[in-house]
């Protein structure tokens, strides 16, 4: 029920109900008012190794050689890009 305004704050456990966190950083993930990005992969075509999402449902992981892109074009289509040594896809156990 009391609102603390600090700079640090430390301890061991913490409930958090609602927690609005714009332009923070956690664990290395750094959170936007749309994204979720890691290091300084801002977008989803950025080709620095890292994970990136946001909420237009663009997703992309792995870097300029290696990713896995689900990304929307100029003309607002959804575009799934692959590009990887090898893709292997199974059924089953």
């Amino acid at each position: 029920g009391t609102v603390i305004t600090a700079k640090s704050i430390t301890a061991e456990k913490v409930a958090v109900d609602d927690l609005v966190a714009f332009d923070a950083t956690i664990g290395g993930f750094h959170i936007t008012e749309d994204s979720l990005y890691s290091g300084v992969k801002e977008s989803a075509l950025n080709t620095t190794r890292g994970i990136f999402m946001n909420d237009d449902g663009e997703f992309s992981v792995g870097d300029s050689n290696n990713y896995l892109r689900y990304v929307k074009d100029a003309e607002g289509n959804y575009k799934l890009e692959i590009s990887a040594s090898g893709v292997s896809i199974r059924v089953g156990g």
